[in-house]
């Protein structure tokens, strides 16, 4: 992460303060921050613990858990999983407009995006359930993806009605997941970053979620690594992939292939590294 002189930035233990150098003791990106009238210097490694300030008018949170049967049983595990991602983003990230839904979603995914279309507002939209594929001859890519009975030209449509000054952030623990977002129907400058679960297109492997006991995988990973790696440094959401990614131990490893592991579907490839959960 590069600032500039008087950027306002944030320290991991929530102080605000203002860059006035950039360069200090001959080295290129060390930066001195004006604290509270102190000035501290942020260095090497120690510049993780510092991050642009973005403050965002509104923050929502809407947590979807479809139903998920399997071998004959009706599994709502997911259900512990998405309401412990509430409560870290209540607790720890200032989210006081949540909600969690597990049954009739197209009403409440409405009431999300007519508050995704007020300016400078932060959404969260988490999704663990089944996905489904199926042909489309009316689809640039050939197949038509849902999440909960919720089709991807559909969904994308109301994507392009989110004020452009908001952030949109998805969690899709779902198989095909990748494709529930048509990015050639995008027609509005909308920004949005999307965490996916699984390919839409493959082999069979690599388009499936993982479900287990715990749970939707990747949610459960993603809030453990939240939960337990970012109380000391400040992690963006770029930075969380490559960290998820590298540790083969959190995902299905069938003969050393990787065949299940999280992918980022972004509106803006820039935007990755100014984002934090933290």
């Amino acid at each position: 992460m590069s600032f500039l002189i008087n950027d306002t930035v944030e320290t991991v233990d929530k102080k605000q303060g203002t860059v006035v150098r950039t360069r200090c003791l001959g080295l290129g990106k060390a930066f001195l921050v004006n604290i509270n009238g102190q000035t501290h210097a942020y260095l090497g490694d120690n510049q993780s613990k510092l991050r642009l300030k973005k403050t965002y008018q509104n923050k929502v949170a809407y947590f979807f858990d479809g139903p998920i049967s399997m071998w004959g049983l009706n599994l709502t595990n997911h259900y512990n999983v998405s309401d412990r991602l509430k409560t870290l983003l209540t607790t720890e990230h200032n989210f006081t407009d949540t909600k969690t839904v597990r049954s009739n979603p197209t009403p409440s995914l409405d009431e999300f995006i007519t508050k995704m279309q007020q300016p400078n507002t932060l959404g969260i939209l988490s999704y663990c359930g089944h996905g489904t594929q199926s042909s489309s001859g009316s689809e640039s890519d050939g197949t038509q993806e849902s999440w909960f009975g919720i089709g991807d030209t559909t969904f994308t449509s109301k994507i392009n009605s989110i004020h452009s000054t908001s952030l949109l952030i998805l969690i899709v623990d779902a198989c095909f997941s990748d494709g529930i977002i048509n990015q050639d129907q995008i027609t509005n400058p909308v920004n949005y970053i999307y965490y996916s679960a699984a390919r839409q297109d493959g082999p069979d492997d690599t388009r499936s979620a993982l479900y287990t006991g715990d749970g939707g995988w990747l949610t459960y990973n993603f809030i453990d690594f939240l939960e337990n790696r970012t109380k000391t440094t400040h992690i963006s959401y770029n930075e969380i992939l490559n960290q998820l990614t590298s540790n083969p131990s959190r995902y299905y490893n069938d003969g050393g292939n990787n065949l299940h592991w999280p992918k980022i579907i972004t509106s803006n490839q820039n935007i990755l590294d100014d984002f934090f959960l933290n």
